[in-house]
């Protein structure tokens, strides 16, 4: 009986929501969260946690929480603690205090971010770094999962989203590639595109990107390509992922080893296995962070070997932009930064990116330089891969396949992984690397051709299906 009434009562809000003919969601008793603010300050003792509960429910049944009111950001926590606080790109990962209602158990901060941020955050609670409860949108790191924020303007990236209905390229495995440069062992991935033809006579472009299994495990990399080359949005490229051994040394401390590790060994073996160009024009190499740096590195004392070189969230050193602004080499730059980056570790990464943006401007270098309103995170990055690639390897525009639905939706994360994960801190994950998202627009994918009327109602039962998946959760995780 009990099981009947909460259906009986989803199916009532759906049909309260799908009549709401402006955008979907109830209207409040109150027109700002400082209105609500006022009502629970002044109200008497007694009423105040009603009030609470009852702005809570609306706010869950939207998922609204953290509340956002056109730039406004608000970040809940509900419970009888002593201290919360939130960290995040846009603390520098460094917690800032929730302020608490007098005489209730709602903590809360405000914060102002542009319109298309996308930004990763924790709350501190009693001093363990959690999961926002409230908040089912994550983004995965480094370091496990973070809670996800996005403002209103912000566009997901279809293309990071794996569609069984499309041609997948190869990923293939070299398992113990040794370095007799460093004198160890690594597996690498080589992603060979669909129409890939060992005997053909095709040689392909080639990418050669740093902390690579990252950038497959977490950027979803693979299905970048896919989905730009499936659309005619890149040419087809044969991309090299190289994971690191000892990060920091590698990237920094022993660059002139990474340097001669990568043109004597690795693209050797490349172009010796697979039908790949030797030409410098169509060598490119790519990182994010301590990886843009090598990455910028490698591709200034190396011009005879690389024409393409890109950098995500780079750290650039004083001395590197020195070096960049005494010659220009004959390589084409890609260049991005996030807004939030002004404290990685203590370093402003954001304002060396601008020193290098000036530098390779008034050098007159080939480039294109993005600023994004995020932070140094992986959910960054991987929505501008298709940035780095349609400006590398341009495609003729022309769809492989007219019989493609895409989606915007941004990709969801299960209970279970919630659980696994939610104990994870994140102060030490925000030192490492990460980025952030770009405000210009995306190509538009190619669509499947449908009528108005076919996707009206498409839109309709998709509406339909979430609402009704939303609320039904709502209510058995409020129950529990």
């Amino acid at each position: 009986m009990q099981r009947k009434k909460i259906v009986l009562s989803s199916l009532l809000v759906i049909g309260m929501l799908i009549m709401n003919s402006t955008n979907s969601i109830p209207s409040s008793q109150y027109n700002s969260f400082d209105e609500f603010l006022d009502a629970v300050n002044q109200a008497l003792l007694v009423d105040k946690d009603q009030l609470i509960q009852e702005y809570l429910d609306e706010q869950r049944l939207v998922d609204n929480i953290p509340v956002v009111e056109e730039n406004n950001c608000i970040f809940l926590y509900y419970g009888n603690i002593t201290t919360a606080e939130v960290a995040g790109d846009f603390t520098g990962w460094s917690p800032e205090s929730m302020t608490r209602i007098t005489n209730t158990n709602l903590w809360y901060l405000q914060k102002q971010f542009p319109a298309d941020s996308r930004l990763d955050y924790k709350l501190v609670v009693d001093g363990n770094w959690i999961l926002d409860p409230e908040n089912d949108a994550l983004i995965l790191g480094g370091f496990g999962h973070n809670s996800e924020i996005s403002m209103p303007e912000y566009k997901p990236d279809p293309s990071i989203q794996f569609y069984d209905y499309i041609p997948h390229g190869t990923l293939v495995t070299i398992p113990n590639f040794y370095s007799a440069t460093f004198a160890n062992y690594r597996t690498m991935k080589v992603y060979l595109p669909p129409n890939y033809d060992p005997n053909g006579t095709t040689l392909y472009p080639t990418l050669y990107v740093t902390d690579g299994l990252e950038y497959i495990e977490i950027a979803k990399f693979d299905n970048v390509l896919d989905y730009l080359l499936v659309n005619g949005l890149i040419s087809e490229v044969v991309v090299v992922f190289i994971p690191p051994i000892d990060r920091g040394s590698e990237y920094f401390d022993e660059k002139l080893k990474f340097r001669e590790f990568i043109t004597t060994e690795v693209i050797p073996y490349i172009e010796t296995n697979y039908k790949v160009s030797q030409n410098r024009t169509d060598r490119g190499l790519m990182g994010a962070s301590l990886g843009g740096y090598i990455s910028f590195f490698t591709g200034f004392n190396e011009e005879n070997t690389f024409g393409l070189i890109a950098s995500q969230s780079g750290y650039f050193p004083m001395d590197l932009i020195a070096a960049y602004s005494s010659r220009t080499p004959n390589i084409k730059y890609y260049v991005d930064i996030g807004t939030f980056e002004t404290s990685v570790s203590g370093t402003n990464l954001f304002l060396f990116n601008e020193e290098m943006n000036n530098t390779l401007t008034s050098k007159g270098y080939t480039f294109t330089y993005q600023k994004i309103n995020e932070g140094h995170s992986w959910g960054n990055w991987r929505a501008h891969l298709d940035d780095i690639l349609t400006y590398f390897f341009p495609g003729s525009g022309e769809s492989q396949n007219t019989t493609i639905f895409t989606t915007t939706e941004p990709i969801t994360t299960t209970e279970t992984q919630i659980e696994n994960t939610s104990s994870q801190s994140s102060q030490s994950s925000q030192s490492s690397d990460s980025t952030t998202s770009t405000s210009e627009g995306k190509t538009t994918p190619i669509e499947t051709s449908t009528t108005s009327s076919q996707a009206t109602t498409t839109s309709f039962f998709t509406f339909t299906s979430i609402t009704f998946l939303g609320v039904i959760r709502r209510i058995l995780k409020r129950k529990r």
